[in-house]
């Protein structure tokens, strides 16, 4: 089986983590896999899929009108018939990778969907644009999954995805993420923090949707009561300068560390002794799923989809609540600590990665066997 993956960057982040490890995946089931990326840049994951033996092609960035999109994907296909599945991996924009594919040949195109939008409901440009994007997905895809049900129903209508649609959540690889007693230790030794020092943790980029800026509000609520609370914010985004400046301005810039993007994420979840997960939207929140394999108890927000609450030390906290419910759910955690045998209840949950990338490939023969769209 030869599959090409659609996608807007392979860049350190949740959705092209998730590409790369599905052909990682496939490649192990004797799959051939490529990878388009719709950026002419290089990206940060694409040494490592060349190693992998993945071979990666590029085309320009997608303009404001998408026929540009649409004529180099049209083009592409056309030149490279000899996929038997096209993936589809860029939201809004997968009605037209669906129809241009289709235009230039192939069969068994399915689309996928990874998030859910800010502001969805609230902009009429963007209600008429997604009505045509679906339009275009259920007259050219065979297959729709989603990370989610709120994930499926944003980006497919609910009629279509109650219908025809496939709930795939987001597995991780457990061991990466397991809770380790010396990388703890190394890590916190790197950031200068002490033994008895209280540490939140975040892993994610640096965006508005991620609201880091709560947990700055957190950390300085939290200062008055534990002077040397420490918050580590893994990852690097638009947001970044701003979130600095927002620790300088409440007093706190000695108490967060800003790490940058980093791959090894499972060390800095061991140095954590909470996991706070503010989003202001998630499709599934994959972060929030490697924190609770390393065992931390975790505060979210009401964003948050339930498929991916799996452990029993959850708490979760209003977007709109007052500091202090984020604070009381901050001393609940703190209590609780950290759970035990928290990789197998995952896996028990068939949240692995691959549990679900076996899924994705059954949905792939499934497809291949029926021609009907």
């Amino acid at each position: 089986m030869k599959i090409l993956q659609i996608v807007r960057s392979m860049n350190i982040g949740g959705l092209e983590n998730y590409v790369k490890n599905l052909m990682k995946y496939l490649l192990s089931r004797g799959c051939q896999c490529e990878c388009l990326v719709c950026d002419n840049k290089i990206s940060d994951y694409e040494d490592i899929l060349i190693d992998m033996g993945i071979h990666i092609y590029h085309i320009p960035a997608p303009n404001k009108t998408k026929m540009e999109l649409y004529n180099n994907i049209t083009s592409f296909i056309s030149k490279n018939k000899e996929y038997d599945i096209i993936h589809c991996h860029m939201a809004g924009s997968n009605g037209v990778l669906a129809k241009a594919a289709r235009v230039g040949g192939a069969e068994n195109i399915i689309c996928h969907s990874h998030g859910v939008s800010l502001n969805q409901h609230e902009n009429i440009k963007m209600m008429i644009y997604m009505r045509i994007m679906q339009h275009l997905m259920k007259n050219n895809a065979k297959a729709y999954i989603a990370c989610s049900e709120a994930a499926g129903e944003y980006l497919y209508g609910q009629n279509l995805f109650k219908k025809r649609g496939i709930v795939i959540e987001n597995g991780i690889q457990l061991e990466k993420y397991t809770f380790c007693v010396q990388d703890r230790i190394e890590c916190r030794k790197e950031y200068n923090i002490k033994d008895a020092d209280f540490v939140l943790g975040h892993t994610g980029s640096l965006s508005t949707v991620k609201n880091q800026e709560a947990i700055i509000e957190i950390v300085s609520a939290l200062k008055k009561v534990y002077p040397t609370v420490k918050a580590i914010l893994v990852g690097g985004g638009d947001k970044d300068k701003f979130l600095r400046s927002k620790a300088v301005q409440l007093g706190v810039e000695n108490n967060i560390i800003f790490t940058g993007k980093q791959n090894n994420v499972g060390k800095y979840l061991s140095a954590m002794d909470i996991f706070i997960f503010p989003s202001k939207s998630e499709g599934f929140g994959l972060s929030l799923l490697e924190a609770q394999a390393n065992g931390l108890p975790c505060i979210v927000s009401d964003k948050i989809q339930p498929e991916v609450k799996i452990s029993e030390n959850i708490w979760t906290v209003g977007l709109d609540d007052s500091i202090q419910n984020w604070l009381n759910a901050v001393d609940c955690a703190m209590k609780a600590g950290r759970v035990a045998n928290s990789t197998e209840v995952i896996r028990k949950a068939g949240l692995d990665d691959k549990s679900c990338y076996k899924r994705v490939l059954e949905v792939y023969k499934g497809v291949m066997k029926n021609d009907a769209i």
